[in-house]
Parts: structure tokens; C-alpha cells; sequence
């Protein structure tokens, strides 16, 4: 028997029961052929065959009391009639007799069912069935579909499974994060269900729907602005992307950093500065009051004091951001000011090119579902910690269901904890994570 013999039925073993079919071959035969079970073929040939209406003649089908010979009818139409019995009176059966039974081939009660071999199937005033792949293999597919399709649960339940989605959605998770937290299996229903569910209504009187998940960020593209770099060209000078390029080329592996700012309304007393390790995950945010060049070196100033030089070197290796204002001093960041130490490389993304550091730009989604885009921003640094915290610490299925926070250790298994200790960051447990303004306003 092949090795196939539990799988689905496709439409060339379907084209291959006809062929056997029609050329005399017994459903052991075909079966064979084709890997299957003899009652898979069995099952496929009556469950898929179609009917074709016999064709009568002068409106009289034929009885199956005729056919078999014990019609014993007699006179039933008020007419005179010199006949006997009714048997090939050229009148309707159906019409005026009360024991009219339809005739049925009897050879469809045995193997192969249908009548794509017959002979008499051009004359044959019978109801005839025949076998045809393609028809067979759509209402297949048909089925498959709808069969997965509608709910499976009890109402008892979708009201579980309701209030553990209210839960997390209401701290701001997405479904992944929610099944993560809980694990699948407690759930019962894998991602993509909830979001069909979702869909159909499932929840809607738990007012769970499509408007209830976290908003994804887009930004519309910049048509018809001129592409220029905002920094000085001479910090251009060995920094631009082309550079970067070749830099990673010239050294293969090296774990790349991204940088950008995030910023609040008009007014705001602060703006983030956020630092992205791309091989992680890991997102380090910090407060600033003005959003300038001197700002983002105090802050890789601090970093470089908190961790060690060694650690900061090792950290990183080199920094992609784009070519915002504040950036515009890079020897600052990549030259210890102090001790003239260098302790990492810069680099300019294209002008208006988000997407050659996209990385960092999609995990600002984030922070945006705790400060929404056109809010004042005005948190602390506790504040900051806090908030990355439990970013750092929200499943993604990018990591396979792994947190940045778990996947900053892997990468750094001898140091890991102390250096997260000292930037800032602490594992939140699961059923703890909120990302929800409601986080910040918990720690004023």
C-alpha cells in the first residue's frame, strides 16, 4: 500500500476512479492504483456520484412492477378496456395507478454504482448515475471549506474564552501575546480562530471586535517633498547608508543598533529617545527635555558611565538612525568626549527611507498603544523604565512566542540580567503586562 494512504483524495485519483471505471477495472484494482483503501474508493463513487433523470416516454416512466414481471393491476382508468391486466397500457402509470413504483436499474445496487460503463445508457429511460471527477473534487473542496467554518464552542465556553480576551485586550495585548500569556492549550483556540471569530461577531455582546485590537501605525507615504538630509552634509562624510552597507559586509555578524526619536503634541515637556537592538527585540527608551543633539549625547554619555566601556563597546558595535537634528553631531556619540575613547559608529539611513530601519519604527507601535499619537508627552525615567519593561517583556512571533527581555539573554548569556539591571529593565510576568495608558498614570 503506498505511503498515502491517509491522505485526502486529489483530482487525479479522482480522474483515475473514472478511468478505471469506465474501462471494466474492479475497485480493488483502482485502489491500488492510486494508494488507497478499496472502501475510499467505494465511499468516493456513491457519495460524489450524479444523477441524470430518465428520459420518458410519452410521460411514462417505467414501474418497477412491469419490470419485474408482477404488475397485477387491472382496469384502473374508467375507460373500457379489453386488457386483463394494465401492463403495457400505453397510458401513464404514474397517472392512475396507486401501486406505481418507480423503476430503479438494480445493476446501481452493486459495483461500480454508476453507469459510465453501460451499454444501455444512451437508450436507457431510467435514472442513471455517472461519476465525474471535476464535479466530485469541487464539492469536495466545498465541504472542506465549510465544514470549517461556524463556531465549536459551547456558550459556557466563548463566555471563558470572552472574559480571558477582555482581560488582555484591556491591558493592550494583541491575541498573540494574550495566547502566549496563557499558552494555547489553556485557551482552546489557536490565533487564527480568535480572529475569525472575531470576525463573525463571535463576541460582540463581551463588546470584543475588530475595533477592540490594537491599532497597527501606518503612515502614508510623503508624496512630492524633496529628498534631503537635514544634518550637516560633512557628518554625511563615511556615514551614509551606502556606507553602512559596506560596513556590515566588512563585518559579517555584527548586531545591529537603530535609533530614533519619538515625539509627543505640540508643547509636550519631553520627547523619547529610543535605542532598538534589532537582533532581540529589545527596546531602551529615555526622557529628554529637548529634543537636540546635546540631549542624545548626555544620554549615550549616561549609558556608556552605567554599563562599563567594555560592555558599551560590545553593545554597540554601530548605530543606524536618520538624519533628524538631534543627530546631527555624531562624533559625539561614537567619541567618549572625556576620555576621546571611541565606543561605537554612526550611520544616516536615506532621507525619508523609514523602512531601511524598520525594525525600530514597528516596535514603536508599542509605545504608541501607551502614549497615543498626539498626546502630551511628560513622563519620567521611572516612568520610561517601566513602560520598556513591559514592552520587553510582551511575547512576539517573530521570536517564536519568545520575549525580547528572553531573547536579550540568549544573546548575552554571561551578562545579560546585570546589564538589563542597569539600563533599566526588569521582567514583568504575564498576567502583570499593561500597555494601556493606564500603566503610566499607576506609577504617579
Amino acid at each position: 500500500m503506498s505511503e498515502r494512504h491517509h491522505t485526502q483524495l486529489s483530482l487525479a485519483d479522482r480522474i483515475a476512479i473514472q478511468k478505471g471505471i469506465e474501462s471494466g477495472r474492479s475497485f480493488n484494482s483502482i485502489a491500488n492504483e492510486i494508494g488507497k483503501d478499496r472502501a475510499t474508493v467505494s465511499r468516493e463513487v456513491k457519495r460524489n456520484r450524479t444523477r441524470h433523470a430518465g428520459e420518458a416516454r410519452k410521460g411514462n416512466f417505467p414501474c418497477s412492477h412491469i419490470l419485474r414481471g408482477d404488475c397485477q393491476a387491472s382496469h384502473l382508468c374508467a375507460e373500457p378496456c379489453m386488457r386483463k391486466t394494465c401492463k403495457g397500457c400505453r397510458k401513464a402509470c404514474g397517472q392512475s395507478c396507486p401501486l406505481y413504483s418507480r423503476a430503479v436499474c438494480r445493476e446501481l445496487d452493486k459495483p461500480p454504482y454508476v453507469c459510465n460503463r453501460c451499454g444501455k445508457r444512451g437508450k436507457c429511460s431510467m435514472d442513471r448515475y455517472f461519476y465525474n471527477p471535476v464535479p466530485a473534487d469541487t464539492k469536495y473542496r466545498e465541504t472542506l471549506t465549510s465544514s470549517r467554518n461556524g463556531i465549536s464552542i459551547d456558550e459556557d465556553e466563548r463566555k471563558r474564552i470572552g472574559s480571558i480576551l477582555s482581560d488582555g485586550l484591556g491591558r493592550g495585548l494583541s491575541f498573540h501575546q494574550i495566547i502566549c500569556g496563557y499558552g494555547e492549550d489553556a485557551i482552546g483556540l489557536s490565533e487564527s480562530t480568535l480572529y475569525r471569530y472575531i470576525k463573525e461577531g463571535v463576541f460582540y455582546d463581551l463588546d470584543i471586535g475588530p475595533l477592540s485590537l490594537p491599532r497597527k501605525m501606518y503612515r502614508p507615504r510623503r508624496k512630492g517633498m524633496e529628498r534631503t538630509y537635514k544634518v550637516d552634509k560633512r557628518c554625511l562624510e563615511g556615514r551614509r547608508y551606502e556606507d553602512w552597507l559596506e560596513f556590515r559586509k566588512e563585518n559579517d555578524g555584527v548586531d545591529e543598533v537603530q535609533m530614533d526619536s519619538v515625539l509627543g503634541a505640540n508643547g509636550s515637556p519631553c520627547c523619547l529617545l529610543t535605542i532598538h537592538f534589532t537582533d532581540s527585540h529589545l527596546m531602551l527608551a529615555y526622557p529628554r527635555k529637548r529634543n537636540s543633539a546635546d540631549s542624545v549625547r548626555e544620554v549615550f554619555d549616561s549609558i556608556w558611565d552605567s554599563i562599563g566601556p567594555d560592555a558599551f563597546i560590545s553593545l554597540f558595535p554601530a548605530i543606524l538612525t536618520d538624519n533628524g537634528s538631534e543627530f546631527s553631531d555624531p562624533i559625539s556619540i561614537e567619541v567618549d568626549r572625556r576620555s576621546g575613547e571611541w565606543r561605537t559608529r554612526v550611520f544616516y539611513c536615506h532621507p525619508y527611507s523609514a523602512s531601511e530601519k524598520g525594525a525600530c519604527e514597528v516596535n514603536h507601535e508599542f509605545i504608541r498603544r501607551i502614549i497615543p499619537k498626539g498626546t502630551i508627552m511628560d513622563i519620567t525615567e521611572k516612568q520610561a523604565d517601566m513602560m520598556m519593561s513591559h514592552i520587553n517583556s510582551c511575547p512576539r512571533k517573530s521570536l517564536g512566542g519568545r520575549t525580547p527581555f528572553e531573547a536579550f539573554l540568549f544573546f548575552h548569556p554571561d551578562n545579560g540580567e546585570e546589564l538589563l539591571s542597569k539600563l533599566g529593565i526588569c521582567r514583568i510576568s504575564p498576567d502583570s503586562l499593561m500597555l494601556k495608558p493606564e500603566l503610566l498614570e499607576s506609577l504617579k
